[in-house]
């Protein structure tokens, strides 16, 4: 059943995300959490950023798609969770993070965070006005305070945070994510602004055929990149 790309994921479809994912351990978003932070970040940013320059960030440079199947069954699951995003903000003004809760609320939202901002520096000189902004900075404030959680050399540095604090903070990323997303918009130019559509449509992403351009981006032939088999193992 090919996936709907204007609905949801079920439990089951973001559990072979999240699959796919950890095997791409070199890519920028190893887990749902880190995705959906880097989709945010360029969902709601200044520019247009398409599949060919952020799918290779996703995947990473040694990751390999086990087969074609594989890419026809994952690439839809992706798209689908970007347009998830980017419909709650058109139509519902804000989105519900995807946060990993852990047994300890430490660190929840710092991988989000972290990602997030990597999405912003693929940009960074266009957000930096916003950044440098006294009036609008405080929309991606949380953003970067939950992001210092994951620096290595901060970390040491860093006070533990409340459950409670945590939470605020959290609620804080979510409304400043909303923010973002209309600062952006009504700056951006005409021909980039979406349109949120009431009507429903059914797509199925077309499947890839081996000697077609690869799907990430590259400008190879699916066969020569994504689809190569593996290289054997030496042990």
């Amino acid at each position: 059943m090919p996936v709907g790309l204007d609905e949801s994921l079920t439990p089951a479809e973001y559990e072979a995300l999240a699959r796919f994912l950890h095997q791409c351990p070199d890519g920028l978003t190893p887990n749902l959490e880190a995705l959906d932070g880097f989709f945010c970040a360029l969902i709601v940013g200044p520019d247009v950023i398409l599949p060919s320059e952020y799918l290779p960030l996703v995947l990473g440079s040694g990751s390999h798609f086990d087969s074609l199947e594989q890419v026809n069954s994952v690439l839809p699951l992706l798209m689908c969770h970007w347009n998830t995003i980017a419909r709650a903000l058109d139509e519902e003004g804000i989105y519900d993070l995807y946060l990993v809760r852990r047994r300890s609320h430490r660190l929840v939202g710092a991988e989000w965070a972290e990602a997030f901002m990597r999405g912003v520096d693929l940009r960074y000189d266009q957000w930096r006005p916003l950044i440098d902004s006294k009036e609008h900075c405080n929309a991606i404030l949380p953003m970067m305070t939950l992001a210092q959680e994951k620096d290595p050399e901060l970390m040491p540095l860093l006070r533990p945070m409340t459950k409670a604090a945590r939470d605020e903070l959290l609620g804080l990323m979510a409304i400043g994510l909303a923010d973002l997303h209309r600062y952006f918009r009504d700056r951006r130019p005409a021909p980039h602004r979406r349109t949120p559509s009431r009507d429903t449509v059914r797509r199925a992403t077309p499947k890839t055929g081996r000697n077609e351009p690869c799907p990430c981006g590259s400008g190879k032939k699916f066969k020569f990149c994504c689809g190569r088999a593996p290289e054997p193992s030496i042990h």
